[in-house]
């Protein structure tokens, strides 16, 4: 999958909407007071400031969540997801088995 399109998947699981403004697409996120937060635009696959987030997110989604060196593993036993990757970098393992997980999320318990 694209950059582009995993983090707009990513977007989508954490429930923050885009929004065109000017030529640029700004992220808004609700908040608590119902006003649009508008979030630094830098993608999860170079920021861990915006993907550790996304890892607890998927945590509190019923996923058991491993990151060791170059390597993530993601498990839901109970519901039958089990994956692995390997990258030199390790930011690259974890964005890139998240994204697997959002698509297996969304295909088989998102309803």
């Amino acid at each position: 999958m694209k950059t582009e399109e995993g983090n707009k998947l990513i977007d989508e699981f954490m429930g923050i909407t885009p929004e065109e403004s000017k030529g640029f697409i700004r992220h808004v996120a609700p908040n608590s007071e119902s006003k649009p937060i508008i979030i630094e635009i830098l993608g999860y696959n170079v920021s861990w400031d915006r993907l550790m987030p996304v890892v607890e997110e998927i945590e509190r989604s019923g996923a058991n969540v491993v990151i060791e060196h170059g390597e993530c593993e993601i498990t839901t036993w109970k519901r039958g997801f089990s994956m692995t990757g390997m990258f030199e970098v390790k930011i690259d393992a974890v964005w890139h088995i998240a994204i697997e997980y959002i698509e297996w999320y969304n295909k088989n318990i998102k309803e």
